[in-house]
């Protein structure tokens, strides 16, 4: 039957399962320039506390090999891409393990790169850093089309880690906002907080300044 309605459309974009989608054609037709999933959901834009940073996934399949492209609309670098790397990097995994492959490798295409005033000195000491070897990453689950899948079911050998860095999250919510607290003059890296689902740090008129980082080579998509 012909969808007659914008809220039947939204109905059936709820419904479709991407992961499944992504698993039947890497197993059925590898090569398909189709194995794509997509955060981004327009009919729901308004009611998303912060819509997803990490818009789009592209998985490729080369030799019995997983890799993915991974497009970053906007991209805080301290806080943010590196949860972006690691959680793209476990994606990979946990679907090669799904479908015999090999983990390749995760390109991310960054769209709007930025570091927040009251980040840069402790991004400073994480640049003074050295980094440590990489860790081994191990999946150990019954095949499932990642349904269920448990933390105790992935497995990071090798791990060494350096003490933790603490920053306060920056964000814009889309929602009219009231604050649990009347914002007053405080320090820069300090904010209230919205009582929305979000439950991020944000700013009473506008977010923290940012330094857009040009120097930066950006990946374009292939």
């Amino acid at each position: 039957s012909t969808l007659s309605s914008s809220s039947a459309a939204s109905d059936v974009y709820k419904r479709q399962d991407q992961i499944q989608t992504v698993i039947d054609l890497i197993r059925t037709d590898p090569t398909s320039r189709r194995i794509f999933l997509s955060g981004w959901n327009p009919s729901m834009q308004n009611e998303m506390a912060l819509p997803p940073c990490h818009v789009s996934y592209q998985f490729y399949v080369d030799n019995g090999v997983l890799s993915c492209h991974m497009y970053q609309r906007s991209s805080d670098v301290f806080l943010g891409l590196p949860f972006n790397i690691a959680s793209t990097a476990l994606l990979v995994h946990l679907i090669a393990h799904e479908t015999d492959l090999t983990p390749g490798k995760v390109r991310i295409s960054l769209g709007d790169v930025h570091i927040y005033e009251n980040h840069i000195g402790v991004a400073t000491i994480q640049m003074d850093r050295v980094p440590y070897e990489l860790p081994t990453l191990k999946i150990c689950r019954k095949k499932d089309n990642l349904w269920g899948v448990k933390l105790e079911e992935i497995q990071l050998e090798g791990y060494r880690f350096h003490p933790r860095l603490k920053a306060k999250m920056a964000s814009e919510c889309n929602f009219p906002h009231t604050f649990r607290k009347k914002p007053t003059h405080r320090a820069k890296s300090s904010y209230p907080r919205c009582q929305h689902s979000c439950s991020e740090t944000i700013s009473a008129t506008k977010p923290p300044k940012r330094r857009n980082m040009p120097g930066i080579c950006l990946t374009k998509p292939s």
